[in-house]
């Protein structure tokens, strides 16, 4: 009997790119010509990876949300900036598998936000290339390059269309990544098996001799990112839960209970107050739209329990933290706060030099650290570039309302989403979200999933009752 030998040119290739990879990066790391080779090392070789393997959206779609959550910044060059793992994965790969899902005729979209982003911020930089004397420099273009990535993922996700079943499992896999990165933080209080000297650093190149000794930061970069994340979760998984049948999915409570603890522990007073405000909105919306699992009185012991409960233990365990969020009280003792209100007293002296154009980027010129979302734009692109911003988080909500306001399918995705966009809006008063990658990824996936699911709905123009959620 004869036998062929058949030779698998995609696995050798894929060998192949490991070997570069490998190669380059422990002989030129620090070289900046060597390092963009491993740039497209890792690009090939995700490539190669993902086509030798059948890989269904939902797969796809739940294992990158699972890096963004969970996988630490990588430093490649001091040439680079620090970029994260699911960048590769998203913007060198999503273009390839595009082709291979059933497309999505897409008519409501934010390319219009984007467009106008992009104008503002090249207006921007041209007057003040102009008028201000300062000189463009390659760190001002990635601020284009930041805009167009986002842009490409909300794009690409909303031509793909998104089956019901898929959208059900997006929460529970959130719920499941952030329970990990919890449960992170929390041995991070205690520096359990010295687990503050080898991972914090990996998420934290900077700062994470800081956050070691008395705050957490999980998977993220810094508390307050930390913070936010769990923000995030806590109110999808928790809407969620709300919306499924009665006594199903109540082993999402204990999963919930742990990352709001969690956050009690990170110390942000923003993310807690951003969640207070958010939850109290969801109490009174729900008191007058009641949803058939839960009468009035139950949605208010809910969220009554779950907020007090959250409080109480998260004193118990972390008298620190919590000492941290009551200071805020107290301005004139709160050097962390005195800090912050010196950088926007900085901030809004360098707006009111240029308030209609702004700086532009000016990264060499100018400090990033400043604190707050809103006072970084107006310092870079003035009034101008403000509206667009905001209507970067408010626009979905606009489009949400309007082509949502009659289905009863997925209602709890729409209500999330809402509430999420409101909880980016506050926590942006005292923190850099657009400008953070590992919460723009994210968050860009889910706007791709809603643009997916209004256009997919307007498309087959199917007419539901209204909805009393």
């Amino acid at each position: 009997m004869q036998y062929q030998n058949k030779i698998n040119y995609r696995t050798i290739s894929i060998w192949i790119a490991l070997f570069m990879l490998v190669t380059i990066y422990f002989s030129f790391s620090n070289n900046l010509v060597f390092a963009l080779l491993l740039y497209f090392s890792i690009i090939t070789l995700m490539i190669l990876f993902i086509s030798e393997f059948v890989i269904k959206i939902e797969l796809f779609l739940l294992f990158i949300i699972g890096v963004i959550i969970l996988f630490p910044p990588i430093k490649i060059s001091s040439g680079l900036p620090i970029i994260r793992i699911e960048e590769f994965i998203m913007y060198g790969i999503f273009p390839l598998l595009w082709f291979n899902f059933r497309m999505n005729k897409v008519s409501v979209n934010l390319n219009a936000v984007f467009s106008i982003m992009i104008f503002t911020i090249a207006l921007s930089t041209w007057h003040a290339n102009t008028f201000l004397d300062y000189r463009f420099t390659l760190r001002d273009l990635f601020e284009i390059i930041k805009i167009l990535k986002i842009w490409l993922v909300i794009f690409i996700i909303s031509k793909t269309k998104i089956e019901d079943r898929v959208l059900l499992k997006i929460p529970v896999w959130i719920l499941y990544y952030l329970f990990i990165s919890a449960i992170i933080g929390i041995l991070q209080t205690e520096n359990f098996l010295s687990i503050n000297n080898y991972l914090t650093p990996l998420y934290s190149p900077e700062h994470h001799a800081d956050y070691a000794t008395h705050r957490i930061l999980g998977t993220s970069s810094n508390p307050n990112d930390f913070g936010l994340l769990l923000n995030l979760g806590i109110i999808l998984s928790l809407i969620y839960w709300i919306h499924n049948k009665k006594g199903t999915k109540l082993w999402m409570l204990p999963l919930i209970f742990t990352m709001l603890v969690t956050l009690l522990l990170t110390g942000s007073r923003t993310s807690v107050a951003a969640l207070i405000i958010v939850y109290t909105s969801l109490l009174f919306y729900h008191l007058f739209n009641p949803l058939p699992r839960f009468s009035k009185i139950q949605i208010l012991i809910i969220l009554i329990i779950t907020i007090v409960i959250g409080l109480i233990v998260g004193t118990y365990i972390a008298i620190d933290s919590i000492q941290r969020l009551v200071s805020g009280i107290n301005i004139a003792e709160d050097k962390s706060f005195l800090m912050r209100l010196s950088r926007w007293q900085i901030g809004w002296l360098k707006f009111k030099q240029s308030p209609i154009f702004g700086w532009g980027p000016a990264k060499e010129f100018q400090s990033t650290v400043v604190d707050s979302e809103y006072l970084l734009t107006l310092r870079r692109y003035g009034i101008v570039g403000i509206f667009p911003y905001l209507a970067f988080f408010i626009v979905p909500i606009i489009h949400i309302k309007k082509y949502s306001k009659n289905i009863i399918t997925n209602r709890w995705f729409y209500n999330s989403m809402i509430s999420l966009s409101f909880i980016l809006l506050i926590t942006n008063i005292t923190s850099i979200t657009i400008n953070n990658e590992q919460i723009m990824d994210l968050w860009a996936i889910l706007l791709g999933i809603t643009y997916s699911l209004i256009n997919k709905r307007k498309n087959e123009n199917i007419n539901y009752k209204p909805s009393l959620s």
